[in-house]
């Protein structure tokens, strides 16, 4: 079970049922589940979905991010030849169940701020890498959380200094694909830059991604070190003069940034690039693969259910108060569906901190839906971050639902005062409604439900 509190926030069927179908969600994307199904291996060659990778010379696995670990295991299990060589980072507090190949290396580092454990682990993966020559095929297994565990800033630029940056960027509200710009253009790895490196040795690679960016972007995804960047210097200040007005910059790194909008650093490697052509990115899982078995698992339940979107965005607590309206109509019109209903949704919500609370954008939608649904009898709205981690809380996600304000009256909670503090976490945790699963060792993103349970 990845749900590790599934009997307290079991208070209802509607409950233990939409708790069981996120729990089919996460299993869905497992890699040691999901990879067998589209990696074979036939005599000297790998086939990944439609793909076919001929092996001749060393085989080197390398990784990072929050599914790195799972994905290692899942392909060494299928893989028949011997990794000669390679090394993963995972976060800190990550701990891995079972057998690692001989000659990989676990390596950590910090999540979601980069800091100097992930300097270390990055240093000593290029370092095994080095000895990587023509006709070797490097495997590279990238995830979400990939931008903070892989880092290197470029000259002049302390992690000290990114690691503050990525922070304000953070509070400010900024989305993923802002972020991971500003991150490609202080970094010499990230940006194509890591793939460029790998092919002046010769190397063949295939780089398996496991998808947590709406859309599936390669360049985003763990801010693409193997892909083609189409964003440039003078997007990243933008992105910083609109997010961060009135904060101190650090210096090393606005000049950097100017310099480069002025042209005279050279720009991350762009679309059409030669080198980066020639690797294989490969995206095995995302949020839709979650949300067809989710759905599966639903229907299976006797609910009526759709898909509402796999790109959801925006800032949670104002879709929190969307996903609620949608749950009142339904309950009150039958519409979009008839009760017992649940709709399905992924995506990536923001949050600009103002407060000074715990909490994360899961559970800061959950705690403002059930500001709507108090008069809403058998309606839930929840949001669950797919890799255990909501924000800096120690829950991965919340639930909302009709009766969470009237406890909170009772226990004298002020929902509205945690909302304003961003305080989510201390709210729902007190009212049993936090969702905990620690590390999955999956990262597709947030998994969101509406559900309406049988009227009457």
């Amino acid at each position: 079970m990845y749900i590790k509190n599934l009997e307290e926030l079991s208070r209802s069927k509607v409950h233990r049922d939409v708790v069981e179908v996120l729990e089919e969600g996460l299993k869905a994307i497992d890699p040691e589940i999901s990879l067998p199904k589209i990696v074979r291996i036939e005599d000297n060659s790998i086939y990944i979905a439609n793909y076919k990778i001929e092996i001749r010379g060393r085989i080197y696995v390398a990784g990072f991010g929050k599914a790195s670990a799972k994905m290692l295991k899942a392909l060494t299990k299928i893989m028949r030849w011997k990794i000669d060589k390679g090394a993963i980072i995972v976060p800190k507090g990550y701990n891995i169940v079972g057998d690692i190949p001989q000659g990989i290396e676990i390596l950590v580092g910090e999540h979601p701020i980069p800091g100097r454990d992930t300097i270390r682990s990055s240093e000593k993966l290029l370092e095994i890498l080095e000895s990587v020559e023509i006709g070797d095929t490097v495997i590279l297994l990238i995830s979400g959380g990939g931008s903070s565990l892989f880092e290197i800033p470029m000259e002049g630029i302390e992690i000290e200094e990114a690691a503050e940056l990525t922070k304000a960027l953070l509070r400010s509200g900024a989305t993923i694909e802002e972020i991971n710009t500003v991150r490609k253009h202080i970094s010499k790895v990230k940006g194509g830059k890591l793939g460029k490196l790998l092919k002046s040795r010769g190397a063949k690679i295939v780089t398996l991604i496991m998808s947590d960016v709406i859309g599936d972007p390669i360049d985003i995804i763990a801010s693409g070190p193997t892909a083609p960047d189409s964003s440039t210097y003078c997007d990243a200040q933008r992105i910083l003069r609109k997010r961060l007005l009135g904060y101190k910059i650090p210096e090393s790194i606005w000049k950097t940034i100017e310099r480069g909008c002025r042209g005279e650093l050279e720009e991350t490697p762009k679309p059409g690039d030669k080198d980066l052509e020639e690797i294989l990115n490969i995206v095995i899982a995302s949020s839709i693969d979650s949300l067809k078995e989710m759905k599966r698992k639903s229907i299976e339940k006797g609910y009526n259910t759709i898909i509402l979107s796999n790109t959801i965005e925006g800032e949670a607590r104002e879709v929190g108060k969307v996903f609620a309206g949608i749950a009142r109509s339904i309950a009150a019109l039958g519409e979009p569906l008839k009760p017992p209903a649940i709709i399905l949704a992924s995506g990536e919500t923001t949050v600009e901190v103002r407060g000074s609370g715990i909490g994360g954008r899961n559970q800061e939608l959950a705690l403002s839906a059930s500001t709507k649904l108090d008069r809403c009898p058998g309606c839930l709205v929840v949001s669950l971050g797919s890799d255990g981690v909501d924000g800096v809380s120690p829950a991965a996600g919340g639930i909302g639902d009709w009766l969470v304000c009237r406890d909170a009256e009772s226990m004298g909670i002020d929902v509205e005062k945690h909302l304003e503090e961003n305080d989510s976490y201390t709210a729902l945790s007190r009212l049993g409604r936090s969702v905990y699963t620690g590390f999955t060792g999956v990262n597709v993103g947030d998994l969101m439900v509406i559900a309406v349970g049988k009227s009457g």
